[in-house]
């Protein structure tokens, strides 16, 4: 209401139903107590010195981890490279007559087989011209 008591009325005479130590006072925290000859400041610079000493040890160890990734990323390069290389070998070359190429489909009847004169030219060869 309009009488500054809250909503049910029975605010600051202290006459509500709440007990002691219930309500803001204990919804706060308790403030951190420092040790005795402990400034803030000297908190502070002690932590900021630590910040500083983690920093350079994750610096190193990124260092570290980065040479690491880099040599794996060369050997891959390389086994890469070889593996290509390796690949490469007939498969540019039209009648090397690789095993295992494409199926042929079943041609229409009048139709020709694309290697027709291919074929054709090792059966004039076989007879002897």
């Amino acid at each position: 209401g309009k009488d500054g008591k809250g909503k049910d009325g029975k605010g600051k005479d202290g006459k509500g139903k709440g007990k002691d130590g219930e309500g803001a006072a204990a919804a706060k925290p308790k403030k951190h107590k420092h040790k005795a000859g402990e400034s803030r400041g000297r908190r502070q610079r002690e932590r900021r010195r630590a910040e500083k000493a983690a920093a350079l040890e994750r610096e190193v160890l990124k260092a570290a981890q980065k040479d690491v990734r880099k040599q794996a990323k060369e050997l891959y390069a390389a086994d890469n490279a070889q593996r290509q290389k390796a690949r490469a070998s007939k498969r540019h070359i039209p009648d090397a007559g690789l095993p295992g190429a494409k199926r042929q489909r079943l041609l229409k009847p009048g139709e020709l087989a694309d290697d027709f004169e291919l074929q054709a030219m090792a059966r004039f060869r076989k007879a002897g011209f």
